[in-house]
């Protein structure tokens, strides 16, 4: 398989989808990959599905569980090329702008975050819930692979097991389909409120793109949290830490507006960023 010709069949889909600005900044990109990628990545996929490869996959509660199968340790061909092609500083920079003021900044210090580069399993009649995303993750992706072709499934069955958005009163949007072939892409702040939930079985790779020195500063202050017994209240070193980062990093979404106007109507009220109605 020609990498050049894959890095620049994704690098086109990239360059030529639109950012949607409603419930929030995100982008919804489909023919990702080319076909030939995108099917040997499917074939794979269900291979790793093996009860004797995957894991539990528990961020939520005792309710929502779903199976994992990590790619860190991957030597697999295909997984190796996805991650080549999302390594690459271009296809970084062009995810990123459609984001962010001045990414070039900081580019360098991006990198895929290894132990939750991942493909997930999960049953149908599922709900996870309304969170956003830890602050030292950059951009979040969201690939789908339906194991049938879209023509074979519903819109509702597009629509509803998606990455569901929310807006500031949690009105959900559909924005994004899961659909053969695409991704949905957003920049993680104070109200980048996600989830999603299921009618079918689904499968989806997740990506993200992470500074490591931020992602070490804010485990040690969730910890700092923690050791001070304030764990009910870790939510809100979690927010103070999109707080900083936003303010060294500036997006797009939020330029001439005021973050602490913005921080204080941010409806993160458990830990890990979870937002409980």
């Amino acid at each position: 398989m020609d990498f050049e010709k894959e890095k620049e069949i994704t690098l086109n889909a990239i360059k030529n989808s639109l950012v949607l600005t409603e419930p929030f900044n995100h982008a919804f990109i489909e023919n990702i990959l080319s076909p030939e990628l995108y099917f040997m990545l499917i074939e794979r996929c269900k291979n790793f599905k093996n009860p004797e490869l995957i894991q539990v996959r528990n961020q939520d509660s005792n309710k929502f569980l779903n199976n994992r199968y990590n790619f860190t340790n991957s030597k697999d061909d295909i997984i190796l090329m996805l991650k080549q092609i999302f390594s690459v500083k271009e296809i970084k920079m062009e995810l990123l702008s459609k984001f962010f003021i001045n990414p070039v900044s900081f580019i360098d210090n991006i990198k895929i975050h290894d132990k939750e580069f991942e493909v997930v399993f999960t049953e149908k009649d599922k709900f996870q819930n309304i969170h956003v995303d830890i602050p030292s993750k950059f951009l979040s992706l969201v690939f789908y692979l339906p194991e049938v072709a879209s023509e074979s499934l519903t819109d509702d069955d597009m629509e509803k097991n998606s990455t569901v958005l929310y807006d500031e009163t949690m009105k959900p949007y559909y924005s994004a389909k899961y659909k053969s072939n695409s991704v949905c892409v957003f920049a993680p702040h104070f109200y980048s409120y996600h989830g999603f939930s299921t009618t079918i079985e689904r499968t989806a790779i997740v990506l993200f793109y992470i500074d490591e020195k931020l992602l070490n500063e804010h485990d040690e202050k969730i910890a700092e949290a923690h050791r001070r017994k304030r764990k009910e209240k870790d939510f809100e070193t979690f927010k103070n830490n999109i707080f900083e980062k936003l303010n060294k990093f500036e997006l797009i979404e939020y330029k001439n507006k005021n973050l602490e106007e913005i921080m204080k109507r941010c409806k993160i009220n458990a830990p890990n960023g979870r937002v409980l109605k």
